[in-house]
């Protein structure tokens, strides 16, 4: 109980979060030496938009809008991509409405998380290593995507709390604002009575769509799909290999497939497959996946 009654001061706090320009600035400066006095201040030319697309065009066609007080479920197999769609939708809202974007990670580090986007962003692909050496032109594009986070309003945390920590946290913020996590099966409960692992996860959905609701809220939360799936002659995800009673408890839900996690002569193709849509609309948006940078994009 000590460490959740920390975790409870922390909160408390308003350190749960850190804003994402805090940790880009220990990023460009001590692991790429790049120089904050090199920086080009952004001009804000306003005109923010309310529709929170993925920046996909093939999929904002099927999707053109996530809702406020609507639970999302990006969904696929272990390294399909969906951290990297998670991170790249909230670049794409943070910058388009000016919305205030929180971003938990449970299974990445703070700078990790940072040094993903860095890379989407500026279209270069950055390993996991420091004091990357880089091209003057890459140097050029670093600076502006270092600027662009300067005016970004995205909060990070790697910190893992229960969902009613998260929750109370949330409450406690503006309205409005959307809610990444990285990801569902990590999520937890604090309190001690026992439930199976299936009705835990439906009740933290449901706490979550709880407070999508009070606090007019989007929340969109990765998924893992367990191993059924690969033993399928067409291993494409389906609505039926969601837990049982999941589908009920979300409103939407996008499926990542690449035939490239089982083929490595596949290619780049990837499916970002709509099956479950709160405006009805459903279907599959073909993109490529782009490994060095971490971008879904359209072809």
């Amino acid at each position: 109980m000590n460490g959740f009654k920390n975790i409870n001061d922390t909160v408390a706090n308003k350190k749960f979060f850190v804003k994402i320009s805090e940790i880009a600035d220990k990023i460009m400066q001590e692991e790429f030496s790049l120089l904050e006095t090199e920086k080009v201040p952004l001009i804000d030319h306003g005109g923010s938009t309310t529709i929170m697309t993925t920046g996909v065009e093939s999929l904002d066609s099927l999707l053109p809008s996530f809702e406020t007080g609507n639970v999302y479920l990006i969904c696929g197999r272990s390294s399909m991509g969906k951290k990297e769609l998670l991170f790249q939708i909230a670049l794409n809202i943070a910058a388009s409405t000016q919305k205030s974007v929180y971003v938990q990670s449970l299974n990445l580090l703070e700078n990790q998380i940072v040094r993903r986007m860095i890379s989407q962003m500026a279209g270069i692909g950055i390993k996991t290593g420091s004091e990357e050496v880089l091209a003057v032109e890459e140097k050029d594009r670093m600076y502006s995507c270092w600027s662009m986070m300067d005016n970004l309003p995205i909060y990070i945390s790697n910190k893992i709390v229960g969902v009613e920590v998260l929750s109370q946290f949330m409450k406690n913020e503006v309205e409005n604002s959307i809610l990444f996590i990285d990801y569902f099966q990590l999520i937890f409960f604090e309190r001690k009575e026992y439930m199976d692992l299936d009705t835990e996860r439906l009740e933290i959905l449901r706490t979550l769509k709880q407070l999508a609701k009070e606090k007019n809220m989007t929340i969109i939360l990765c998924s893992q799909l367990s191993r059924a799936v690969d033993y399928r002659w067409d291993k494409r995800p389906k609505l039926q290999d969601l837990r049982e009673g999941v589908e009920k408890e979300v409103d939407g839900v996008i499926f990542i497939y690449r035939d490239a996690y089982y083929s490595k002569d596949a290619g780049d193709n990837a499916e970002l497959i709509l099956a479950k849509n709160p405006n009805g609309k459903t279907g599959t948006a073909y993109v490529r996946f782009n490994e060095n940078t971490g971008m879904f994009e359209d072809k």
